[in-house]
């Protein structure tokens, strides 16, 4: 299986998160209408990322903020999504990256490539044709050695890096010690605590102690989603769970990652899609199915697409020429040339006028018309679900900046990324796959949050009740709060006036 296969096939990683118990405000049940935020002027535009996004005018890319105010100045040649608070730029032929001042924290100069973005803290550089990590002051934490891989450029999952020596790949941490020895034939980074490997033409899984934990027998093999992998045997797909069981059959042509407990299959020339046992859902007998995303799925029919729901009926018409999967309780489509948006009704809350639209991202979507780039809000959402990226949280006074995910609001309560909080609190956090658990740790002190409980266990052995049940949506695990961080010894407040979590040592 060659690399870039391999990754051209989406895979979601877990992604921590944690609940703060607070009532902010009702949230609205459907998508009424929009509001064009930022009229369409630029030449191009993109997604917000941490507050900010890209625009383009006149060949210069700079950043604005969500009320269209321009923040950092459209001065630079090229400029990318902001990452753990720090965004790639060139001007004039030299690279640094910035700060959401638009302050350079340091410069690219003396290498010869690097990736376009920070993960887990550590962006990928190359220098001579070798490969090392950088921390986000610019020091040289892993010195480049790494060999090139023409696929990929290399950054960690899980704590864990993939990388390539002398034709060999292994992994290491972040101090750059070698955890993996450099062996396997091809290796992919760490999904759910297990990472696929490749060693003479056949792939299996590790888990991060280097232990086989489900043989090498597949000719290919995928992350885990969702408690799930899809592997290929003999031109044949099925899905296999952590202990290598295959709990979805080989005999499917094609089988793409679970979400929400549904995963797309091909049959015959045919889609549809099954449950975790291998229950068709969905019938095999549409021209293509999407993943479900917010309890709705895409699919071809007649050369037109729908939705169907998880009993897989029909519940949106089969009108369109193009279609999205549903964010934010919107998805775009696509109708006589034009495009726009309908909720999870149906309805269409954005007439079909623009030339270009996309998914909300931290709740902005981007919009093209005549040739010129803006942005658009929704006014509710079908869902229960809402982005809160205003709000921002500090632990003893110092600020934590969101990396991987953003808040936002469920049923009234504020839910913001456990990993950046953690890490400010100095606990280390693991996740029990068997158990299905979150662990936090710090010293002797443990506290686990058992996933649809409302009890947290203690090292202790005491049990915490909370008023929330941890919960897993999207890939993503959510705890409270405010009983994770008293229980380390903290005090949780709210001052309303910036929106900001206070989180401070008792």
């Amino acid at each position: 299986m060659e690399k870039h296969d391999y990754l051209m096939r989406r895979t979601v990683a877990i992604v921590l998160a944690l609940c703060l118990s607070l009532t902010l405000f009702t949230v609205p049940v459907m998508a009424t209408s929009y509001t064009e935020v930022v009229s369409c002027r630029y030449d191009d535009a993109f997604d917000f990322s941490e507050g900010l996004a890209v625009v383009e005018l006149d060949g210069k890319r700079g950043y604005i903020d969500k009320t269209g105010k321009e923040i950092i100045p459209i001065r630079y040649d090229q400029a990318y999504d902001f990452s753990g608070g720090l965004a790639l730029v060139e001007l004039d032929g030299k690279c640094s990256f910035i700060d959401k001042t638009g302050k350079e924290i340091f410069s690219l100069d003396k290498y010869d490539e690097f990736a376009l973005r920070f993960t887990e803290g550590f962006v990928a550089v190359k220098l001579n044709g070798k490969w090392g990590f950088l921390d986000k002051t610019g020091k040289e934490i892993i010195p480049p050695r790494y060999d090139d891989d023409a696929d990929e450029v290399f950054y960690f999952c899980e704590g864990f890096a993939a990388v390539k020596l002398n034709g060999k790949w292994g992994y290491i941490d972040k101090t750059g010690k070698e955890i993996i020895p450099i062996k396997y034939d091809i290796a992919y980074d760490f999904s759910e605590g297990l990472a696929n490997v490749e060693l003479n033409g056949k792939c299996g899984y590790i888990d991060k102690t280097g232990k086989e934990i489900i043989p090498l027998k597949y000719d290919a093999a995928y992350g885990f989603c969702d408690g799930v992998a899809v592997v290929e045997l003999n031109g044949k797909y099925g899905c296999i769970d952590k202990t290598g069981k295959e709990i979805v059959p080989l005999w499917y042509d094609s089988v793409y990652d679970f979400y929400e407990g549904l995963a797309s299959v091909e049959l015959d020339g045919k889609a549809g899609s099954i449950d975790k046992t291998g229950k068709e859902v969905v019938p095999i007998r549409y021209a293509g199915v999407g993943s479900f995303c917010e309890g709705l799925a895409w699919v071809v029919l007649n050369d037109k697409i729908g939705y169907v729901d998880k009993t897989g009926k029909i519940v949106i018409s089969c009108e369109y020429d193009e279609t999205s999967n549903f964010s934010d309780g919107v998805a775009w489509v696509k109708s006589n040339d034009k495009f726009g948006y309908i909720d999870k009704t149906g309805k269409e809350v954005v007439p079909c006028k623009y030339d270009e639209a996309y998914l909300p991202s931290e709740g902005l979507a981007v919009v093209c018309q005549n040739g010129r780039y803006g942005y658009i809000s929704f006014t509710g959402a079908s869902t229960s679900i809402q982005k809160a990226d205003a709000i921002s949280a500090t632990v003893d006074g110092k600020a934590v900046v969101w990396t991987d995910a953003t808040p936002f609001i469920s049923n009234g309560r504020t839910l913001v990324p456990l990993r950046a909080v953690a890490d400010a609190l100095g606990l280390t956090v693991t996740w029990d796959a068997k158990a299905r658990e979150a662990i936090f740790t710090n010293g002797d002190k443990t506290i686990r949050f058992p996933i649809g409980a409302t009890e947290a266990l203690t090292s202790t052995g005491a049990k915490v009740k909370m008023d929330t049940a941890a919960i897993i949506k999207d890939s993503r695990t959510y705890a409270p709060i405010r009983y994770l961080a008293e229980f380390f010894g903290h005090n949780v407040g709210w001052d309303n006036a910036t929106r900001t979590v206070v989180i401070t040592e008792k």
